[in-house]
């Protein structure tokens, strides 16, 4: 029973659904022309027939065919991708842990070099265990102040002013009132 129920229930369906592409009064009336022409012309409805006959096999297996090949591009298509995506994916995972291991470093190396930086500022320019101030003042133009001078910068020697023309100068020498401070960090 659940078979015939089944099949039954489908060709409710597929009525329906042709009942609503073309009426069921015009479908009534096509049927009944054909019927006439099959009784008025014998021939020709045994010729359509024996046409219908032959040309439906070839019809339907090349139709079955086209779905196939269709389905076949489809599973095709995407096992292709999938099979490149996966490629893919094995290279960029490698790719990601090498650039994820270069941006920690280039960030430690950045970090170091502020914490060096900072402390290098701080150990030169900053203040001297005899509570002075060391400050640096950045001049343009010409000029030749304390041009050659050695002086000792928090325990180094370092050289004041070096070189002529319009240039620019950097100088490293103790804090005077008259004198622009910079305060780099």
């Amino acid at each position: 029973m659940g078979v015939q129920e089944s099949a039954s229930g489908a060709l409710t369906y597929a009525t329906r659904q042709l009942d609503r592409i073309i009426s069921p009064s015009t479908r009534r009336d096509v049927w009944e022309y054909v019927v006439r022409n099959l009784r008025e012309r014998p021939v020709l409805g045994s010729l359509l027939a024996l046409l219908t006959l032959t040309s439906l096999p070839p019809l339907l297996l090349f139709t079955t065919f086209c779905a196939s090949l269709l389905a076949f591009t489809i599973v095709s298509a995407l096992l292709f991708v999938v099979f490149w995506i996966g490629v893919a994916l094995l290279v960029l995972i490698p790719t990601l842990f090498f650039t994820v291991g270069v941006g920690c470093c280039v960030w430690a190396w950045g970090v170091v070099w502020f914490v060096g930086g900072r402390w290098v500022y701080n150990s030169l320019i900053g203040e001297r265990e005899d509570g002075k101030e060391m400050v640096v003042v950045k001049r343009e133009g010409k000029g030749d102040r304390n041009e050659g001078s050695e002086m000792v910068v928090n325990g180094l020697d370092g050289i004041a002013g070096k070189g002529k023309g319009s240039a620019v100068q950097v100088e490293v020498f103790p804090a005077f009132e008259d004198v622009d401070c910079v305060g780099l960090m």
